[in-house]
Order: structure tokens, then C-alpha cells, then sequence
């Protein structure tokens, strides 16, 4: 059995080309419109986890964090944002190539 959706409405991002990441929070800005993350996340890529918000806190594993989030979301679109409401969790899911 899966986790509840909260009813955040991500649709509008979703299909939208990331075209920065702003290191600080992280801040995905996309063609129009950004998204602030400031719970608990993770970047997947089919079942795989690619780079979560552990490696980004931990100032030893940042930059790598960074570059991974940089590579595999910078010019690629959404597929799919999912924000597990009881958990506070928030999941991206970029194309897949």
C-alpha cells in the first residue's frame, strides 16, 4: 500500500524544463516558475535514488549533491513531483532517457 498524496498541485511544473539549480535550499527554477523545497526530498530515477536532502545537508557530500542534482535535472523536464503527505516527503521524478 502507498503513502497518501497530499493535494499539492504539482501539474503545473510537471512537463516544464529545469533550467537552474540554486544551491542555497535547494530552489529548482524552471521555464516559468520555481519550486523551493524545504522538506525532506530525494531526486529518483526509476527506482533508483540518485541524490537525497541528507546528502545535500552534509556540507562533506554538498557539492557532489549538487552536481548530481545539476546533471540530471538542469535542461530536463519533470516527468513527475510527488509530496507524501504523512511523512512530509517530497519525491522528482525528471524524464527518463
Amino acid at each position: 500500500m502507498g503513502r497518501p498524496e497530499s493535494d499539492i498541485d504539482f501539474s503545473p511544473l510537471c512537463g516544464q524544463k529545469v533550467v537552474e539549480i540554486n544551491r542555497m535550499y535547494p530552489i529548482l527554477v524552471f521555464e516559468e516558475g520555481s519550486l523551493m523545497i524545504e522538506c525532506p526530498w530525494r531526486l529518483r530515477k526509476g527506482n533508483r535514488i540518485l541524490v537525497g536532502r541528507s546528502e545535500f545537508l552534509d556540507e562533506s557530500r554538498r557539492e557532489k549533491a549538487c552536481e548530481e542534482l545539476e546533471s540530471h535535472l538542469v535542461g530536463k523536464k519533470i516527468a513527475e513531483i510527488v509530496h507524501n503527505a504523512d511523512i512530509s516527503d517530497l519525491t522528482v521524478h525528471s524524464e527518463r532517457i
